[in-house]
């Protein structure tokens, strides 16, 4: 059997405007508590602290799924107007992501990766990442493109 185990756990990324207080943290548990697991909600790390562990008879990999950092979708819109309605007005942006976890008696081939790639996240509107987000700053470099009209090769710019 090449699996032995999978498992999950949801994140939320948090950014702000300034470090919050004991009051403000609070009360963004009590806000995401209400809407996910309550029970399960911890203010720590993942529950995948080591990745890449390896024993006598497996090994783990670790895979994360965030939407993309230049798509805006509804999620953080409004868990942002939430928070601030519930004064946390210092809450810029709030993300969730998506933690797998796999238990494999032997390393996936390239193919199964990508299998698994396809499965578990939408290649347009979200990104794996490879180390847990610092940041929600993107440095994007642009370059104006000429565009031309098909047929005519005449420019558009």
């Amino acid at each position: 059997m090449l699996f032995l185990s999978i498992a999950t756990e949801s994140c939320f990324n948090v950014q702000t405007s300034e470090v919050i207080n004991a009051e403000q943290t609070l009360r963004l548990v009590c806000l995401l508590a209400e809407t996910f697991e309550s029970q399960k909600l911890r203010l720590e790390n993942s529950i995948f602290q080591a990745s890449g562990d390896t024993g006598k008879d497996f090994i783990t990999m670790d895979l994360e799924y965030e939407p993309r950092m230049t798509f805006a979708s509804a999620f953080p819109s409004n868990s942002v107007s939430i928070c601030q309605a519930c004064g946390l007005s210092t809450v810029d942006r709030l993300e969730g992501s998506r933690r797998f976890r796999f238990t494999l008696s032997k390393a996936l081939s390239p193919r199964a990766l990508s299998d698994i790639h396809d499965i578990l996240h939408d290649r347009i509107t979200e990104e794996e990442y490879k180390e847990p987000i610092a940041t929600f700053d993107i440095h994007v470099l642009t370059a104006r493109l000429p565009m031309f009209h098909h047929g005519g090769g005449k420019s558009c710019t």
